[in-house]
């Protein structure tokens, strides 16, 4: 509540879906100007208001602002604009042999063909996949790369007991894995006890043999076509 010239106003705001445009009672026309905060802040929803002065009525006018978001806001737009604004910007992570340094050029190039071999091996939207790995980069391109095609990432948590491990990934339905190959005694017993894992991925060498993921990413296409994703589609569980 105000006061204006003595007497009360009350202004009410109200969030309702409209074709796009916002009508407000006791306003200018606004131009092409950004909306005011909170305005317009779902695809579709925009504000309404209406005022109350004593016992005169403001006639409607229409709001013309931004009430709908030209596209939908997506994981993948938000890599591709740092890989626009911020190439060369560094990206740095622990890997188990040492630190690693690449950027986000190289990083969203990565990200697209692990999104492609993903897609070549079966993944699509809606398909649950596991990562069972540190914080590198490796984790980081999947972290982009599994929603930016629709898929869900389940990140397992490597510091649960093996027993509890096996029960997130029946539970959370996982079809691949990709693991860290130090993780490589675990995923012995794992693969027994979640037989609907369909693939295994390993990262790194391990005894049991060496690097796939890096020959699998190789196996992908920087230039792939992004599928239609919904912004409230889930992307991970």
């Amino acid at each position: 509540r105000r006061r204006r010239g003595g007497r009360k106003s009350r202004r009410v705001w109200r969030v309702r879906q409209t074709g796009g445009d916002c009508r407000r009672k006791g306003a200018a026309i606004l131009g092409a100007g950004s909306p005011r905060p909170g305005q317009g802040t779902r695809s579709g929803h925009v504000l309404d208001s209406s005022a109350e002065s004593g016992g005169s009525a403001w006639a409607p006018r229409i709001l013309h602002a931004v009430a709908r978001r030209p596209h939908p806001l997506l994981l993948r737009d938000l890599i591709g604009r740092g890989a626009t604004i911020a190439p060369t910007a560094p990206v740095v992570a622990a890997m188990p042999d040492g630190m690693a340094r690449s950027h986000w050029s190289e990083v969203r190039a990565r990200t697209l063909r692990a999104a492609s071999a993903l897609r070549g091996a079966g993944v699509g939207v809606g398909t649950r996949v596991g990562t069972l790995l540190w914080n590198d980069l490796r984790h980081l391109e999947l972290a982009f790369a599994l929603p930016s095609m629709g898929a869900v990432m389940h990140p397992a948590n490597p510091r649960l007991p093996d027993a509890d491990l096996a029960w997130t990934i029946r539970a959370a339905r996982d079809q691949v894995v990709v693991y860290d190959a130090e993780f490589e005694p675990r995923v012995e017993a794992l693969r027994r006890e979640a037989p609907s894992v369909a693939r295994w991925i390993r990262a790194g060498r391990s005894a049991a043999g060496g690097d796939e993921w890096e020959p699998f990413v190789a196996t992908g296409s920087a230039d792939l076509v992004p599928s239609a994703l919904d912004e409230d589609a889930p992307m991970a569980v």
